[in-house]
C-alpha cells in the first residue's frame, strides 16, 4: 500500500487479508489530517492542554478526592516495644 505524507510517498507492506483494515485506517488518517489542517493555532493550544486546565470540574473533583484520601488514611502503626528479655 502506498500513501503520501509530508510530500513524500511511503510504501507499507501489509499481510494478506488486512487490505480492508489498512484502507479504513488510511481513510481515517486522511480525514484526521484534513481536520487538523482546518484548526486554528488557538484550537491547537486547547487540544494540547492537560485535562485539568481544560475541565475545571476535573480539578475540583481531584482536590476533593485528595482531601478525602487524607482524612481516611490511617497513621503508620508503631511496632510494639519488646518487653522483658
Amino acid at each position: 500500500m502506498t500513501r503520501k505524507a509530508g510530500g513524500r510517498t511511503q510504501t507499507i507492506r501489509i499481510r494478506q487479508g488486512r487490505e480492508t483494515e489498512a484502507l479504513a485506517w488510511l481513510e481515517n488518517w486522511r480525514r484526521l489530517k484534513q481536520i487538523l489542517a482546518k484548526l486554528t493555532a488557538v484550537e491547537m493550544r486547547i487540544l494540547r492542554m492537560p485535562v485539568q486546565e481544560t475541565d475545571p470540574g476535573y480539578a475540583i473533583g481531584f482536590a476533593e478526592a485528595r482531601a478525602q484520601a487524607r482524612k481516611t488514611a490511617r497513621p503508620a502503626r508503631k511496632r510494639p516495644r519488646k518487653t522483658g528479655v
